[in-house]
């Protein structure tokens, strides 16, 4: 009996140190919007976009996050990035935020492309939100410290790292 506890003791210790060292890689249904989570083999996640917030009768797709990274254990969202603004991707960051701890946001800055001015009011709600857990504004070539896997912005704002751009011009001469 002794060995039989000792083995699956044994076992169980095997099981939770292989599953320690994967990527595991969740992507949330947020019907038609974009959502994926990671979590690194430090435990460490990130999550890029949010999905779509509540309105016309639809449910916010802050609910399905919420389930996704619940089943994943976590406490938190380390890093969540906003690819862009569009409403499927920026979704209802500040009831998300209310309801779960984020660690810090990325984003490729303000929505205005005419420079400082008046924003739109979801993006207010929004940057309160990002100036109070910390944000940072990224641009092509950073990196997002995501302990255990090497995660670079490729583009941002419309810029390309030097290397992808150039790939992209090359492409674009042959058509």
């Amino acid at each position: 009996m002794r060995i039989l506890k000792l083995f699956l003791l044994l076992h169980a210790l095997v099981s939770i140190l292989a599953a320690a060292n994967t990527l595991d890689v969740y992507t949330v249904d947020v019907e038609g919007g974009k959502c994926v989570l990671f979590v690194s083999p430090s435990g460490e996640s990130l999550l890029i976009d949010v999905g779509w917030p509540a309105f016309n009768n639809r449910p916010p797709s802050t609910d399905r996050i919420l389930e996704a990274v619940k089943a994943a254990g976590l406490r938190r969202i380390d890093h969540l990035l906003i690819s862009h603004f569009d409403i499927d991707h920026r979704g209802d960051v500040p009831a998300l935020a209310a309801k779960f701890p984020i660690g810090h946001i990325y984003d490729h800055g303000d929505p205005s492309t005419n420079g400082p001015g008046p924003q739109p009011e979801w993006f207010q709600a929004y940057d309160a939100v990002r100036q109070k857990v910390g944000h940072t504004v990224v641009k092509p070539g950073d990196k997002i410290p995501l302990q255990g896997v090497d995660v670079q912005v490729v583009a941002a704002a419309g810029k390309f790292i030097e290397k992808a751009a150039a790939r992209r011009r090359r492409a674009q001469s042959l058509c």
